[in-house]
């Protein structure tokens, strides 16, 4: 997913919490879900940390290739919030998963998105 930060308001702690929150994603879904930066106009998510009592989307879920979401990390955006911005970002792809002990970084629900995204994914064989 392309996104870009659309304030100037994001510090670089919040960009490295947010880039490191990427990486959780990608390392749960075994590599299936990509959050790529992008500087042009194209992204599909817009990140924003403005609301300082906002974690999350407006409206839940993938918005198409065509459309554009924006994710308010105000209130989720330092060392302590890495598992309530993977769980934001989660939304942001269309997972409604409660929040709670591990929430998005659960085992099961990295299994939803596997399947939800019909990644092809293997374990690999232990040795």
């Amino acid at each position: 997913m392309l996104y870009a930060f659309v304030d100037g308001h994001a510090s670089p702690l919040a960009r490295e919490m947010f880039s490191r929150a990427a990486k959780e994603l990608a390392y749960r879904t075994k590599g299936c879900i990509h959050f790529v930066e992008n500087f042009n106009d194209d992204a599909v998510l817009k990140v924003k940390m403005s609301d300082p009592d906002k974690c999350g989307t407006d409206s839940p879920g993938y918005p198409g290739a065509a459309r554009t979401t924006v994710l308010d990390l105000g209130a989720c955006h330092d060392q302590r919030s890495l598992d309530r911005m993977v769980h934001a970002m989660a939304g942001v792809l269309g997972f409604n998963i409660p929040y709670g002990g591990q929430g998005g970084l659960s085992d099961e629900n990295s299994k939803q998105i596997l399947d939800a995204y019909k990644c092809e994914v293997t374990d690999a064989p232990l040795l």
